[in-house]
């Protein structure tokens, strides 16, 4: 059975408006026997958090403590059974989908970098990366990156040129990096899409209002009058 660390890497503090939801999911993970750590990393950077997480994962992993590492955002909502669902496969790495504030899932492919705009509510789908607010990643592969690459950062923040012609340069989220590592090393991330998570912006960014915005559901407004 998976052992997991559950890690919240936060600048600040959790999310108040998530801390209600975020217990229940670490209740949920508790009672079913998965989440035997939990772990909520501070940092100024939340590059810097993940990393130190990281570290700490395998650390636990070397002692024969955990297996795994799942890292949540701490503005990212598991739904029930979701940690379950999740830890029920056996990828070296593989996600639950949320949504960003323009309601396109955080799922994505590289070369160039494209966000997918449509994918199934349930199913099992690969893309090249996706966003870190809710991944499970084998303690292994953290290892094998470190022993590939030879450093201890999982999460980097980049800029890179995205134009030969006037040298733009592009930000790249650590995420990203991240996902540009594995790719190297010939993985790519599985997306469980029957774990919506929600994001927390200015409203609750979840599936309901992602197929509202793509017509994949209708709104049908009834009066009484």
């Amino acid at each position: 059975m998976k052992k997991l660390l559950l890690g919240i890497p936060t600048y600040k503090s959790i999310c108040a408006r998530a801390f209600a939801y975020q217990m229940g999911m670490l209740l949920d993970g508790v009672n079913s026997g998965l989440v035997k750590r939990l772990e909520v990393d501070c940092d100024m950077y939340v590059t810097m958090a993940r990393n130190t997480m990281c570290k700490g994962a395998i650390e636990g992993w070397k002692r024969g403590e955990i297996t795994h590492l799942l890292m949540v955002d701490d503005d990212v909502l598991i739904p029930p059974g979701g940690i379950a669902k999740l830890a029920s496969h056996d990828f070296p790495v593989v996600s639950g989908v949320y949504y960003n504030s323009n309601l396109d899932p955080v799922v994505y492919d590289l070369n160039p970098f494209t966000l997918y705009k449509i994918i199934p509510s349930s199913g099992i789908i690969d893309a090249d990366g996706v966003g870190g607010g809710c991944v499970l990643i084998d303690c292994a592969l953290l290892q094998q990156m470190a022993e590939k690459f030879g450093n201890e950062w999982w999460f980097q923040n980049q800029i890179v040129a995205s134009d030969v012609k006037d040298k733009a340069e592009t930000y790249l989220g650590e995420d990203v990096f991240f996902f540009m590592q594995l790719k190297k090393m010939g993985i790519r991330v599985k997306v469980d899409c029957g774990v919506q998570c929600g994001h927390l912006g200015v409203a609750i960014a979840d599936r309901g209002i992602y197929e509202i915005k793509h017509g994949i559901r209708k709104v049908e407004f009834k009066s009484n009058v």
